[in-house]
């Protein structure tokens, strides 16, 4: 029979055993808590660095994506730009190859007077027409062989020629008539330049021999003190075309408003050539003009 303390003691032994139990049944417990902890720390671990590196190629590739559009915008700007200055280069240049043939166009016809209506005796002409003066430098003129004289003006009388030459009715067969007397006048009659102040041509237009002021060649002793104008062409049967007549009409107005004739002016014809009158159909055109003088004349018909 087991005595009081010896169920004491073996109460005691049983709770101090159980206590034990307990013990390593916790200290077990806290142990596998701890490693699951650890494994779950390092899978979270591998997991974020995963993360971190996947999210950083992300970024990286985002950078290189966003970098490239950027890029892009940039080159198609660069090259909008480039064809905007092709654009604009071309359009100036058409507009300055516009402007210099305006400023040709200009050079070649000079203007110098807008006679709306001009009286002369009974052939009067109501014409828009404008006096167009070539100068020498659009007809291509040969350089003077010496300076021609100056004249005292203005001068009191006007002198008609004609030049016995092929007529013409265009502005490149006029040009080429003035070179060829021009030529002629300083080659064969060895006169300094073309021997008249200026020419009118079939066309229309006046064309600048030695001007306005300066002493011509073509009737002798009346040179330094007239003008000489010639018709270009030969006028024996026919008559002179319109165009041709007010454009000497209005170049003898024109020196009258410039000063360079008188208002009063006397007006006379030189057609002879070889002791013989030519450019009669001339000749019975300009004796109906203002201020003709008939006594003057080499050539007078009735």
């Amino acid at each position: 029979m087991q005595t009081e303390v010896d169920m004491e003691t073996h109460q005691e032994y049983s709770k101090n055993t159980e206590c034990e139990r307990h013990q390593r049944e916790d200290d077990q417990l806290l142990k596998d808590q701890n490693v699951r902890a650890g494994t779950n720390q390092s899978n979270l671990n591998h997991v974020m660095s995963t993360t971190s590196k996947g999210f950083n190629v992300d970024i990286v590739k985002m950078l290189e994506n966003m970098t490239k559009i950027r890029r892009e915008p940039e080159n198609n700007h660069q090259e909008g730009n480039k064809l905007l200055y092709a654009y604009a280069a071309a359009v100036i240049s058409v507009i300055v190859c516009i402007l210099i043939y305006v400023v040709l166009i200009t050079e070649n016809y000079r203007v110098n007077i807008d006679i709306n209506k001009v009286t002369m005796g009974s052939e009067d002409h109501v014409s828009n027409w404008n006096l167009n003066i070539i100068p020498r430098s659009k007809w291509q003129s040969k350089q003077p062989l010496n300076r021609a004289n100056k004249i005292n003006y203005p001068v009191h009388y006007v002198i008609i020629h004609h030049t016995a030459t092929s007529n013409c009715s265009s502005h490149d067969e006029c040009k080429l008539v003035t070179q060829s007397i021009q030529t002629f006048h300083i080659q064969s009659k060895h006169w300094r330049d073309i021997g008249y102040n200026f020419l009118v041509g079939g066309d229309g237009f006046v064309y600048e021999g030695r001007g306005w002021g300066v002493e011509g060649t073509h009737t002798y002793r009346y040179n330094a003190k007239s003008i000489g104008i010639a018709f270009i062409g030969i006028f024996d049967t026919t008559r002179p075309p319109e165009r041709q007549i007010v454009a000497a009409q209005k170049l003898i107005q024109n020196g009258v408003e410039l000063g360079y004739i008188v208002n009063d002016y006397i007006l006379f014809a030189k057609l002879q050539e070889s002791k013989r009158c030519s450019g009669l159909a001339l000749l019975h055109l300009i004796k109906t003009w203002k201020n003709w003088n008939e006594k003057l004349s080499d050539c007078n018909i009735k």
